[in-house]
């Protein structure tokens, strides 16, 4: 059920909010069809495909206009999914309105693109956490021994699995621990890794790794913040060395990305304002930074190290994907979803990726990574835009049922695990459901465990055999 929570003390700041989105978003496409046009891509994308259409613009606007008060006044009874959504329209959901007119897209996709932020806004607003049935018990001594019970629990657990995959990159490519952020030798390394790792991939020991490297992936920023919040410098260090050790292997950045903004949450954790106002005005104070970097210093590396790297390549590529699936055949799970891409007969020879990748930028192994709204569009077409929302809704719901009594530092570091990973991977592909859902299913499983030994308990004590 949907919640408008308008309360007349706090109308003016939610208009102020408004205003200062609306900044942003000005902001955002003033630096982007600006910087990007010069800067161009490739031979293939010598500006960026920006192709700013002043129409459409002011047409996207009216829709932001309404998405911003929907997203602005709906309530959300869920802390995390609070978080979850004013991350995701920070990074995500703004750009993606915004990108129609910066690369004068179809109309088609600038209708479908509005309607996806919409629902989105929407099913992240209805869709509540009902609170679990407990005993009213008092005095009852909880006797469970989950592995994860405690924040203190999971350092214990992180610090393992950070070790062993510490050892496991040593043995696999020894001490080089290559940090090359821009360039096309991080793609041939990552293809070299790729291809060394699937060798062993049917092996016991393949298996394992794999198991570790997924797993490490998010538990190693989640160490890194509860390391920080403990004070423990021998868990900052492992954490730390784990998130170079993963990077320095496949060359993803936003695992670099995750050290500064890990600390950046251990900083926002200590906030008692609501989360969304301050993503706003971080939003804003970003903005206006990369736009003061460019005009006064004449330099554009905070724009195009976290701007077009967060902000514009997901949305960018969403066009681009649409661009390929409006006119070829739909994937209908038969890619790009776990388990269901190995029963189901393929539509494509070559994955999706690869594809985009060999007709857009020319090469099959340029890793186009994308989701959210290309993920649905791939699938199902315009059903799929309509019906993956409601799917991620169902899914937000269940993460955050099984984060609900975690700290709100970690709350702020799962939404930020959402928001930054889901617009460039899809929400059923194996590489997200083997990282961070495997992650989930790993702390849901032990929290089950402790509820049933509660629950034990609880028929013990009524029957009189536990004193």
């Amino acid at each position: 059920m949907l919640k408008f929570k308008i309360d007349r003390g706090n109308l003016i700041l939610k208009l102020t909010l408004l205003c200062l989105l609306l900044l942003s978003r000005f902001i955002y496409v003033y630096t982007t069809k600006n910087i990007l046009y010069t800067l161009g891509y490739d031979l293939l994308h010598p500006h960026y495909d920006i192709n700013y259409n002043g129409l459409k613009d002011i047409f996207s606007l009216f829709f932001f206009i309404v998405e911003s008060l929907l997203f602005l006044f709906l309530k959300r009874e869920s802390v995390l999914k609070d978080y979850i959504l004013s991350m995701l329209y920070a990074i995500y959901l703004m750009p993606l309105n915004a990108v129609s007119a910066l690369t004068n897209a179809d109309f088609s996709f600038f209708l479908l693109s509005n309607f996806f932020i919409i629902e989105i806004i929407l099913v992240l607003s209805a869709w509540s956490n009902r609170r679990d049935v407990s005993f009213a018990l008092k005095k009852v001594h909880d006797t469970t021994k989950s592995i994860l019970g405690d924040e203190h629990k999971l350092a214990s657990f992180c610090l393992i699995v950070c070790s062993i995959f510490i050892l496991y990159k040593i043995v696999l490519t020894g001490l080089d621990y290559s940090l090359i952020l821009i360039g096309g030798e991080n793609y041939d390394k990552r293809q070299f890794m790729i291809e060394l790792v699937g060798s062993t991939a049917t092996t016991p020991f393949g298996r394992f790794a794999a198991i570790l490297t997924n797993l490490v992936t998010y538990l190693a920023p989640v160490y890194l913040l509860i390391s920080l919040k403990q004070k423990r410098a021998l868990g900052i260090v492992i954490s730390l060395l784990a998130i170079v050790s993963l990077y320095s292997m496949y060359f993803m950045k936003t695992q670099l990305l995750f050290i500064p903004a890990t600390l950046a949450i251990f900083l926002l954790g200590k906030l008692k304002s609501r989360f969304s106002f301050f993503m706003i005005i971080g939003l804003f104070l970003g903005l206006l930074l990369c736009l003061f970097q460019w005009k006064i210093g004449g330099k554009t590396t905070l724009y195009y190290v976290v701007v077009r790297r967060m902000m514009y390549d997901p949305t960018w590529l969403n066009t681009i994907y649409y661009d390929f699936f409006k006119t070829n055949p739909k994937l209908l799970l038969t890619d790009e979803v776990i388990l269901l891409k190995k029963i189901l007969p393929h539509v494509y020879h070559e994955s999706a990726m690869s594809l985009i990748g060999t007709k857009y930028f020319g090469l099959s192994n340029a890793s186009p990574n994308n989701g959210m709204f290309s993920e649905g569009y791939m699938q199902f077409g315009t059903f799929g835009v309509l019906l993956f929302p409601l799917l991620y809704g169902i899914i937000f719901n269940w993460i955050a049922k099984t984060y609900a009594s975690f700290s709100k530092d970690m709350h702020i570091l799962i939404a930020f695990f959402l928001a930054t990973s889901l617009p460039n991977v899809g929400f059923f592909r194996s590489s997200f459901v083997m990282t961070f859902i495997l992650m989930t299913v790993v702390i849901k499983v032990t929290d089950m465990i402790q509820i049933h030994t509660e629950e034990y308990r609880v028929r013990l004590l009524k029957h009189g055999k536990v004193g």
